[in-house]
């Protein structure tokens, strides 16, 4: 009996060793396939009795929850009609007829307020109090990392490859604004390729009577901006009860210009519908701002008005679907819902190191969430390639602060300019490409050709001191090689191998002692350059960056190799009879 019990748990232990595997399995193919998240605004009432539509709220609940397989759903604002007066619902109540209506995706569910949630909002005691307990504390899946006077309220959070913000629009101190600041650090700090910010306002207003972002100009112009420079290509909101898509491009007072991005307004959710005039309001007067020399340029994309609607946005790989769902029949409540129109894009390349910030990625990252993407590094900080090893085939371009590889990226080309710094840490890149100002060091592999048109230098300054290149290695007069000489046998080498394994030599041979080291009379440093498939070209110019002190360097160029000798300085006859006189 005891041994049909071990045996039995030993068949367990197996089932759920082979049950986790596939678990795993299945997990890291998921990261990969293509995902949905719906879009959903402006679900209020007209009168403030219930504080919500609840019909229409439940049959777009239903449909979404069965019908679209979605991971999450954005809700932007004016879920309830807010409290006006004594023959309305209380705030309590509207929310709770919300929750009631929204249960089949309540817990997937990230809502921002709108204009609507501050009516018979309280301040004491704290504000907003009833958002705070009726929304923030009951929805737990809402981050609580916003700025510090609106926890629950702005909020960022990442799933897959997108990067969320959700922005709360009307604090006392920005109303018709956003925490600026705020949200430019979460996206300089943001890693993820796709990114969508959504809110309740429109940033330029489609009915001239409803607030918007266009009431500070000024702004709107910077969020616009900063959309532009975050990688976010679609902005998502609400406010007027109808659908409009369009593509908007700003230049600001400093004569900027955005890169064109859609601002979708999903506002169909169960308000009341209304028309469209068929202009869009960049500036409004009730604003708080006055009229600026900037241009606004929307371009209308598509529109439905009087019919309930919402949005689901598919991210796959690299590209991004969207298709807006219009319920039938028209302006009553739906009883089914069908695709209205889709539109696409494709991310083809996301910039890191904004604001100066540092960040890490590791392989699967790259593997999972950036094939088709290349990368554009800037600023001053450092992007760092985490141990490990990955696929990714896409350039990166480093021009500003340090990359630092410590895993294998043996697919991905680089070029290095601008001041930037790419540094091996035992790690391997593709095609290295050092362009003037721009710097390859460390110790490791680049695989293919690397071509140095401003610096190289094999090794750390305290070692290791190998840089290895399977392929070539090409030197233009533009380029510099620097030898860091740290003892006799403890210097800067570069070895090429592999196919077609040469070195071409040309520009300025750089060189430094280390560590106080003071070469012996005729000390020979053999092999700093090695190519098996052989050696052509020499510098056209020595630079010794720390003087050996009576020390001079002979070069030396072989079928194969170059090295050097320290030999000693040769001291002038006319400056050998001075020494002797004094």
């Amino acid at each position: 009996m005891n041994r049909l019990n071990s045996n039995w748990r030993q068949r367990l232990v197996m089932l759920l060793a082979i049950l986790s595997l596939a678990f795993i399995l299945f997990s890291s193919l998921a990261e990969a396939a293509p995902w949905s998240f719906a879009v959903l605004g402006d679900q209020r009432d007209s009168d403030g009795a219930v504080g919500i539509n609840t019909p229409v709220v439940q049959a777009m609940a239903s449909d979404i929850f069965y019908n679209r397989g979605v991971f999450l759903v954005l809700c932007g604002g004016d879920q309830i009609h807010g409290h006006h007066s004594s023959t309305e619902a209380s705030l309590p109540t509207m929310y709770q007829n919300w929750r009631n209506a929204m249960a089949l995706i309540l817990d997937i569910s990230y809502p921002v307020r709108g204009n609507h949630e501050t009516y018979g909002e309280i301040s004491s005691p704290y504000y907003p109090y009833y958002w705070d307990t009726c929304i923030a504390q009951v929805l737990t899946q809402i981050p609580q990392n916003g700025p510090a006077e609106e926890k629950g309220l702005t909020f960022s959070f990442a799933n897959q490859n997108a990067f969320f913000v959700g922005m709360d629009e009307f604090m006392p101190d920005y109303d018709e604004r956003l925490n600026q600041n705020w949200l430019d650090e979460q996206l300089a700090a943001n890693i993820l390729p796709h990114v969508f910010v959504y809110g309740h306002l429109p940033a330029v207003a489609v009915t001239e009577d409803l607030s918007s972002m266009a009431y500070y100009p000024l702004n709107r112009d910077a969020f616009w901006e900063s959309l532009g420079i975050g990688g976010c290509q679609v902005y998502l909101c609400g406010h007027s009860h109808l659908y409009n898509r369009a593509t908007i491009t700003i230049t600001d007072v400093n004569g900027k210009t955005t890169p064109p991005i859609t601002q979708l307004i999903a506002g169909g959710g169960g308000g009341p519908l209304g028309p469209w005039d068929g202009n869009y309001y960049s500036y409004q007067k009730q604003g708080g701002q006055p009229p600026q020399p900037d241009v606004v340029t929307p371009t209308l994309g598509n529109h439905l008005e009087n019919q309930f609607g919402y949005a689901v946005v598919t991210v796959n790989g690299n590209q991004v679907s969207i298709t807006y769902y219009a319920g039938l029949p028209a302006n009553a409540v739906p009883t089914s819902w069908v695709p209205y129109e889709t539109f696409s894009y494709t991310i083809t390349s996301k910039t890191l190191g904004l604001n100066d910030v540092s960040q890490t990625i590791v392989p699967q990252i790259l593997s999972d969430f950036y094939p088709g993407i290349a990368i554009n590094k800037k600023g001053s900080g450092t992007l760092t390639l985490s141990a490990g090893s990955s696929p990714y085939s896409q350039p990166i371009t480093v021009s500003g602060g340090k990359l630092r590889v410590y895993g294998n990226y043996a697919s991905a080309p680089v070029t290095v300019s601008g001041g930037g710094l790419a540094t091996l840490h035992g790690g391997s890149l593709n095609q290295v490409t050092s362009s003037p100002a721009g710097s390859l060091e460390g110790t490791g592999t680049v695989f293919g050709t690397l071509t140095n048109n401003g610096n190289v230098c094999p090794g750390l300054y305290s070692g290791p001191w190998i840089l290895n290149v399977t392929g070539n290695y090409a030197q233009s007069a533009a380029g510099t090689f620097k030898v860091n000489i740290g003892s006799a046998s403890e210097y800067s080498q570069l070895i090429i191998a592999g196919s077609p394994g040469t070195a071409t030599l040309n520009g300025v041979l750089s060189i430094d002692m280390q560590n106080d080291y003071v070469p012996a009379n005729n000390q020979v440093f053999p092999n700093i350059i090695t190519a098996s498939g052989g050696l052509s070209g020499t510098f056209s110019q020595i630079v010794v960056a720390s003087e050996a002190p009576n020390l001079s360097w002979r070069p030396i160029y072989t079928t194969n190799s170059f090295g050097l000798q320290a030999v000693p300085k040769t001291i002038a006859p006319q400056l050998y009879l001075l020494l002797l006189q004094d």
